[in-house]
């Protein structure tokens, strides 16, 4: 974890620093493509570690959400189910 960063930030430099350099313009496209490149790859595979925690959070998400659902759903019927509870039932005094 470390190395990528210290490599995305060596990257990062190396972008920042080549304009400056004297490269001909052709070894500037060239560099600009392949550093972009190995830039987007490691960001790419950076998020793919992250992938099991984010399974693992997704999850719990999911299932919070259902149990919301499911709780929703089921308390305006049971308000009604009480309400037509008490007017089926007789009034003692």
């Amino acid at each position: 974890m470390r190395v990528r960063i210290s490599l995305m930030v060596l990257l990062g430099a190396s972008v920042m620093v080549l304009p400056f350099l004297g490269f001909p313009q052709v070894v500037k496209t060239v560099l600009f493509a392949v550093l972009g490149f190995a830039i987007a790859a490691i960001s790419y595979f950076s998020s793919i570690v992250y992938c099991v925690n984010c399974r693992q959070a997704i999850h719990v998400a999911e299932r919070e959400s259902h149990r919301r659902r499911v709780t929703d759903n089921l308390a305006p019927e049971t308000s009604e189910h009480h309400e037509h509870a008490s007017e089926h039932q007789p009034v003692v005094s």
